[in-house]
């Protein structure tokens, strides 16, 4: 009888011993299994809609703030009608702008100045704007001259006419457009004449 007994217990702690081994043999399996790293769940919030949308709102605030332009004359709105006949032009070399005008007499004490634009092809705003003011002009037998290296783009051409000014603000022109002359050169490489041209309506902005 007491045999039979130590026959059961052993068998009892055989089968234990074998559970015990098989649980410990497949918690080994699941701790074998590859886990995704950390960098994985940061690079996966990364790429969620959420951010995303995020970052579409930031490039499109961006994208809409203003970029500052300069006020072409077309816009300027004058009020001024012109009276006086417009300048002539001479011609424009080594940076030097050259006109004829006789009109000073005309112009008497109003607050007057040289209004020189430059156009790029058909365009109807002037991309180039001087205020030539009398003082920084030369006159030399009946011909104005004005200094200044404008970087002109290609195809351009440029026109002068007298501006006025009331309380020290823009309000209209009192000449029409000169004649125009190219400058700038060609976009093309092509030769351009370099004579004056009439300018019936070329541009915009004034007369």
């Amino acid at each position: 009888m007491r045999k039979y007994w130590l026959i059961s217990i052993l068998a009892a702690i055989v089968i234990v011993a074998v559970l015990a081994f098989a649980g410990m043999a497949s918690a080994s399996g699941r701790s074998t299994q590859p886990r995704a790293p950390a960098g994985d769940a940061v690079l996966q919030a990364r790429v969620t809609p959420t951010a995303t949308v995020a970052l579409s709102k930031t490039r499109g605030a961006v994208r809409s703030t203003p970029t500052p332009t300069r006020k072409p004359a077309a816009k300027r709105k004058p009020t001024a009608t012109a009276t006086i006949p417009a300048p002539k032009l001479q011609g424009y070399q080594d940076a030097t702008f050259a006109w004829k005008w006789d009109g000073v007499k005309q112009a008497g004490k109003q607050d007057w100045y040289f209004d020189i634009q430059l156009y790029q092809g058909s365009a109807q705003d002037p991309y180039y704007i001087i205020a030539a003011e009398q003082a920084e002009t030369k006159l030399d037998k009946g011909i104005w001259f004005y200094r200044e290296d404008t970087h002109a783009e290609c195809n351009s051409f440029w026109v002068v006419q007298i501006a006025k000014r009331l309380n020290g603000k823009f309000v209209g022109w009192i000449s029409p457009k000169s004649d125009r002359q190219p400058i700038g050169g060609s976009c093309t490489g092509e030769e351009v004449p370099v004579e004056p041209t009439p300018c019936p309506g070329c541009g915009g902005g004034g007369n």
